[in-house]
């Protein structure tokens, strides 16, 4: 699941300023460049949150979606 946390705009703005999308992705390579916050899940728990670099340096990201 991928979290954009709303973004503010100048005070003077008449633009929506709180404005996110969650969009549920597998393929890493189509969903990570658009990420600016990453949740990873593994059998419906959350195992690790954070910037996609984060999440994909976390062990137990690695555990399990690669095994070991």
């Amino acid at each position: 699941m991928i979290r954009r946390p709303p973004r503010s705009t100048p005070s003077n703005s008449s633009a929506a300023s709180d404005v996110y999308k969650r969009q549920v992705e597998h393929r890493l390579d189509i969903a990570l460049p658009y990420a600016d916050y990453v949740y990873a899940m593994d059998r419906g728990k959350i195992i690790s949150k954070g910037s996609p670099s984060e999440v994909l340096e976390d062990k137990m990201v690695a555990r399990a979606y690669l095994g070991g």
